[in-house]
């Protein structure tokens, strides 16, 4: 589509390479958070391949694993369930635990995405966190019991069988 083609052209005339030359940030980062500020409105079919164009063509891609942008993009892709989104940034090793804001990416799962999103991040999820309370001083099942989607019930039972814990 336009966006994407705008995109690529911006790579291919060597702006993100000045950008991250100018600046020494990744690229990436500029449109994770730019994405982010967008809000509920991540869920095009062009953003998960201009965030894949964006970290393919960054030279400082490096640590994306814990770039707090791509954390918070990840968690809001959860939220809205963009699964071509979540499965891009989980490629690139983007932690499913880290929260950066309310929620983390497995909290976001539990209480707001669809199951199939549940359960990508869930099986990415180190199940030793699992009991363990977040920011908001709930454990995933918590989240999972007060959850927002249909579909509440089977995470819970998912949940239960990896070990969550009712106590």
């Amino acid at each position: 589509d336009l966006i994407s083609m705008i995109f690529e052209i911006l790579i291919e005339a060597d702006v993100l390479s000045s950008y991250e030359r100018n600046t020494n940030l990744p690229g990436y980062r500029l449109l994770c958070e730019s994405l982010t500020g967008r809000g509920e409105d991540i869920k095009c079919s062009w953003i998960t391949s201009l965030v894949q164009q964006a970290i393919k063509a960054s030279t400082l891609s490096e640590n994306i694993a814990g770039d707090a942008a791509c954390n918070r993009l990840l968690s809001l892709a959860v939220q809205q369930s963009n699964l071509d989104l979540v499965k891009e940034l989980l490629r690139h090793g983007v932690d499913v635990h880290a929260a950066h804001g309310v929620f983390s990416p497995t909290e976001q799962a539990c209480y707001a995405s669809d199951l199939p999103t549940f359960e990508l991040i869930i099986n990415q999820a180190d199940r030793s966190l699992f009991n363990r309370a977040g920011n908001q001083g709930k454990t995933l099942l918590h989240w999972a019991v007060s959850g927002t989607v249909p579909g509440y019930l089977t995470k819970i039972q998912r949940l239960l069988k990896l070990g969550a814990d009712i106590d």
